[in-house]
Order: structure tokens, then C-alpha cells, then sequence
């Protein structure tokens, strides 16, 4: 009888309003296209097989004007904005085991231990950055009408991977870490962020 392996971690990517279209060039996993304003850039790309390959010059373009289509703009988080996220997430992760996070301008990398809903959790997650957001006057407000119409700073959709087996879980924590660095950010460790053992 074969066994089936038992999930140990998550690692789930989070992005922000904007940051990538379901019909980005370079894969979206997103198989519709569903706001009509984004419908004239192309059909969604449903695959993130071509995530690593280099657009053109002319695709490039073609996203920046799909951004430039949104109903919102794009939001793109400063320091004092990360700050806030990561206050909410603070609360959202209480009695979780977390072993990395990274709050990125325009997404966020997050990898925890056993979750009981991983949906949950982000819906969590999202609940309480929004919140505290507002709280601390920094939600991101364009215009009078946009500040009661705009809910959340957040992509609808997020990414998740389980993971198995403990090398897995030490690369998905490596590369979290790495993230800032690798944009030219500093290192973030937050006081939620545990060691894993």
C-alpha cells in the first residue's frame, strides 16, 4: 500500500492590485480574462511556463498600457505601507508558525508551517493588512471616489505551494529571505518570523 506524503509547509506569494495581469506575457495561471477594460490586451495566459523567459520591447509596452487600463492604479507599497502590512499580518498570524516573510513593493512571500485552511489564512491575512492600512491612514486612496469604492490593496487570486519534504521547506525559506536582497532592499526579519527547527 503506498502512503501518501503529508504536507509540512506553505509557501504562499500574495500580490498586490495590478502587479500581474491574467494575461501577462510571461504566465499568469489565470485562465480568464474576466475585467473587460484588461480584455483588449489578449486572453489570460493560464500557464507560468514562460515566467523566466525576457519580453520584447513591444510586450513590455503592451503591459504598461494594460496597467494603465485598470480601474484602480496599480499599487505599488512604500516603507511606511510595508510597515503597516506587516503590523496586520501580525495579528492575522498569531499561533501560526511562520518561517519567513518578505513584503515586497507589489507582492509578498510568506511560508508557514500546517495550516488548517490555507485560503483562510489569506483571506486572514489580507483582512488584516487592509485594516490596519486604514487605521494607520496609509491605504492608498487616489481619488475621493476611489477612497469608498477601493477595498483592498490586494490581487483577488494568490499562490500557493505545498511542501513535503524538509529541503524543499529550506528553499522556499531561502529564497523568501533572499527576495528583499536580491531588489536591493534590505534583509527583513520580523519579530512573528520563527526558526524553523
Amino acid at each position: 500500500m503506498q502512503r501518501h506524503k503529508q504536507i509540512i509547509a506553505y509557501h504562499i506569494v500574495m500580490t498586490t492590485y495590478g502587479f500581474w495581469l491574467p494575461n501577462d506575457p510571461r504566465g499568469s495561471g489565470s485562465f480568464e480574462v474576466r475585467a473587460e477594460w484588461l480584455q483588449p490586451f489578449g486572453k489570460a495566459t493560464g500557464t507560468t511556463r514562460g515566467a523566466r523567459l525576457a519580453l520584447s520591447e513591444q510586450q513590455w509596452q503592451n503591459m504598461a498600457e494594460a496597467k494603465r487600463s485598470l480601474k484602480f492604479p496599480p499599487v505599488v507599497l512604500d516603507g511606511h505601507q510595508a510597515l503597516s502590512v506587516i503590523r496586520g499580518f501580525a495579528i492575522a498570524v498569531q499561533g501560526i508558525d511562520i518561517y519567513a516573510c518578505a513584503v515586497m513593493p507589489e507582492h509578498v512571500h510568506i511560508v508557514t508551517g500546517l495550516l488548517q485552511d490555507v485560503d483562510n489564512f489569506v483571506q486572514s491575512l489580507k483582512e488584516r493588512s487592509d485594516g490596519q492600512l486604514k487605521t494607520d491612514n496609509r491605504f492608498p486612496h487616489y481619488t475621493a471616489a476611489d477612497a469608498d469604492e477601493r477595498k483592498t490593496i490586494w490581487a483577488e487570486r494568490h499562490w500557493k505551494k505545498y511542501i513535503y519534504e524538509t529541503e524543499d521547506l529550506l528553499h522556499a525559506i531561502q529564497y523568501a529571505e533572499q527576495n528583499p536582497i536580491k531588489a536591493g532592499l534590505k534583509p527583513q526579519r520580523w519579530a512573528f518570523v520563527r526558526d524553523f527547527p
